[in-house]
């Protein structure tokens, strides 16, 4: 008889509650053991830098001080891309489910009525590499993978803009940081909208997110 393996599992939210429920929920899970519990990002960043024995998948949620699930996402996949990552948040909306898809995580998971998916969610990332949910269904795994290879051509001016938008500058700021004129910022910003089928600058941010612009 063929041993089955062990998933390994780290455990990153800012309440102990939550942990400590995460992890008596998980140990209970066939095929599935907790090595490490952490309370912040970068608390789980030092575990992961020193320790001998990577997990296999990550439950993370997002608000967390220090460091938060957004800067662990980036920096895990970015030195340990193999690692598996599934979200456990409060913050269920577009902005921030679109954000962690597009930085590779393999599931979302909204913290209401969390505890009772938490087996299916991490079984299915497990075997199929992916949770799918209404959260973020597959469709949405699908279009940002697929927006992620293409080619949006903007010019360096608009992308230049565009990163200001991201960070809060109004069109008069960026018109004293790119020392031009207001109404060619506006320009800019007109020409982007058009180019990329957006109405508004909230779509603005959140379509640069997403597809990695910024």
């Amino acid at each position: 008889m063929v041993p089955t393996s062990i998933n390994r599992v780290a455990i990153a939210d800012d309440s102990a509650l939550v942990r400590f429920s995460l992890n008596r929920l998980i140990s209970s899970l066939e095929n599935f053991k907790v090595d490490f519990e952490a309370s912040n990002g970068k608390e789980l960043i030092d575990h992961l830098r020193y320790t001998s024995r990577l997990p296999d998948l990550i439950v993370l949620d997002i608000g967390m001080p220090v460091m938060n699930g957004y800067e662990v996402v980036s920096a895990i996949k970015k030195e340990w891309p193999n690692i598996k990552i599934l979200i456990l948040s409060l913050y269920s909306q577009e902005y921030s489910v679109n954000y962690m898809v597009s930085k590779g995580v393999n599931g979302f998971l909204s913290k209401d009525g969390a505890m009772s998916l938490m087996g299916k969610a991490l079984n299915a990332i497990s075997t199929d590499g992916y949770y799918y949910s209404d959260v973020a269904p597959i469709e949405l795994f699908e279009k940002i993978k697929g927006n992620s290879s293409r080619s949006f051509d903007l010019s360096a001016k608009q992308k230049e803009v565009l990163n200001y938008i991201y960070h809060g500058l109004s069109n008069k700021e960026i018109a004293e940081k790119m020392g031009i004129a207001k109404s060619t910022v506006e320009d800019y910003r007109n020409a982007l909208c058009n180019k990329l089928n957006i109405k508004n600058r909230s779509e603005l941010v959140s379509f640069a997110i997403k597809n990695e612009l910024v």
